[in-house]
């Protein structure tokens, strides 16, 4: 969920803007279910494709971790195909592929800004296959989630991955100027935990931390199960009863989070690295989805982001990165603008960017930038959900940030109808001008 701002896009015909009904599509059958054990089940059917694409949500990632155990989340989803009650990973993975699965556990970590999918407020597991092997992939997928082993050489094997991918981090001025903004912005929270952890935190990590703490990440009521597919559902909560329905909680009380509060002042930290480049991290906290500022704060935000690549990439030739975003949690968000640059420009482009937020703050945007900005964000998210691994992945976060899992229907309105007067006045009150926390890694 790193980045909920989208690339704009711009469909064009003989000149003319094509615009497209967003509405839910007349053939599509939604059904919501939570069964007895509290495992929320989301489910869209619609003839439009024969692929069966899952996306289970497990709520709480960094809330539930403990401090000395950081990363364990990601441990956990790492081991799931290294082993269960009946499959020895080798066995695993030759099933997976006899029934055309494609499952992702984790970002990868080794093209860079893949992220987009990964949150420090939840963890996820997807997988695609076609609907002829619908209750075949769900009996496996069952399996994964229910009953992995964590047999102690593949511990091991996964260890020496993610400590791995942390050393490879620790070189990255992206990276860590995201742990650097989080631990300014989110002091003591849970959420400033990075995903991956550090190296002290996955090396103590044990099997039986392992084997406790995925009790609790995936226990049913801490889950929310979406399936995007060409099955009615009637006939496919049959096959989810059979596979998930006898899953057990724990006797354990999961913790509640409160909506941080904004930052009141100007927090600036810098971690010195020797490179040529420096990373700038700008922003603080914002209402959520779920707000009525919203559609206008995103609106802003983008017309934003694409105002700093133009005069801050294209004219100024500053960056080698730049946007600025909304990453979304339940109850709040976080506005961040963003640049990588060359570090004898970062003045200058620290300039760039507090003077391109403050512009849309004062002035607003105009009637023909504010109609471009909506029509590329609706653009986007049809463009988005023509997959259905997307479709999926994209109910279970909506229904977890507690906007119900069709919202993007209503959110379409509710951009069509901001006004640039509402984009102004939003931008001036949430955009970070006079308070904000500043995190920059690289040289100066």
């Amino acid at each position: 969920m790193k980045r909920l701002v989208l690339p704009l896009i711009a469909c064009l015909l003989l000149g003319n803007l094509v615009v497209f009904n967003a509405k839910a599509d007349a053939k599509s059958t939604y059904h919501r279910e939570i069964l007895p054990n509290g495992l929320t089940v989301l489910i869209k059917s619609n003839p439009d494709s024969r692929v069966f694409a899952v996306n289970i949500l497990a709520k709480g990632r960094s809330l539930l971790e403990p401090d000395d155990k950081a990363g364990i989340s990601e441990f956990v989803n790492r081991m799931l195909t290294k082993g269960t009650k009946s499959y020895t990973s080798e066995k695993l993975a030759r099933s997976l592929d006899n029934n055309g699965i494609k499952l992702t556990l984790v970002d990868n970590p080794y093209i860079p800004y893949d992220d987009r999918y990964t949150s420090r407020a939840f963890a996820f597991v997807k997988m695609e296959t076609i609907d002829e092997f619908a209750n075949a992939s769900l009996g496996l997928l069952a399996e994964i989630i229910v009953e992995p082993t964590f047999p102690d050489d593949k511990i091991e094997e996964v260890r020496n991955e993610i400590i791995g991918v942390l050393g490879m981090d620790m070189g990255s001025t992206y990276k860590n100027a995201d742990r650097l903004f989080y631990q300014e912005l989110l002091p003591g929270n849970p959420l400033s935990k990075t995903i991956l952890g550090n190296m002290r935190s996955v090396g103590s990590i044990t099997k039986n931390d392992l084997v406790d703490f995925h009790k609790m990440l995936y226990a049913p009521k801490n889950l929310i199960l979406a399936v995007a597919t060409n099955i009615p559902p009637e006939k496919l909560m049959s096959a989810i009863k059979l596979h998930f329905g006898n899953m057990q909680n724990p006797s354990f009380e999961y913790p509640v989070a409160n909506a941080p509060a904004a930052i009141k002042e100007i927090v600036s930290q810098h971690q010195q690295m020797e490179k040529d480049q420096i990373y700038i991290y700008l922003g603080n906290i914002t209402p959520g989805i779920g707000d009525p500022s919203y559609p206008a704060l995103i609106i802003a935000t983008a017309a934003l982001s694409t105002r700093m690549g133009l005069e801050l990439r294209e004219k100024q030739g500053l960056a080698y990165s730049v946007g600025s975003s909304i990453s979304l949690f339940p109850g709040f968000g976080i506005f961040s603008a963003t640049m990588g640059t060359g570090y004898k420009n970062y003045e200058k482009a620290l300039s760039g960017i507090q003077s391109e937020i403050a512009k849309i703050c004062s002035d607003g945007v105009t009637d023909e930038e504010r109609t471009n900005t909506t029509n590329s964000l609706w653009g986007s998210i049809l463009t988005r959900d023509l997959s259905r691994i997307n479709q999926a992945y994209y109910m279970a976060l909506y229904e977890y940030l507690g906007v119900g899992y069709q919202y993007w229907d209503e959110f379409i309105d509710d951009l069509r109808a901001v006004t640039t007067q509402q984009v102004r006045q939003t931008a001036e009150k949430y955009l970070p001008q006079n308070s904000y926390v500043l995190a920059t890694v690289g040289k100066k």
